[in-house]
């Protein structure tokens, strides 16, 4: 499943699918990073802020400077 196919070795998602899913996988790990660092300093982030970070870093991860490491753990 982590790389878009079935057991049968079978495309289940297409390319675009996968690397959106990964790319926002990858966001939300960064983002949690950032969240538990500022929740240690009593200072958690909004919501809205988080979003608008999750959007940037997928961006980054698909379109900037990250997109070397989407698929790096």
């Amino acid at each position: 499943n982590l790389l878009g196919l079935d057991f049968s070795g079978n495309e289940v998602m297409s390319l675009e699918e996968l690397k959106n899913h990964r790319a926002y996988q990858k966001a939300l790990f960064m983002v949690s990073l950032v969240q538990s660092t500022s929740s240690l300093e009593k200072q958690g982030l909004d919501k809205s802020v988080l979003d608008d970070m999750i959007e940037e870093f997928q961006l980054e991860f698909l379109e900037g400077a990250y997109r070397k490491n989407l698929w790096v753990a």
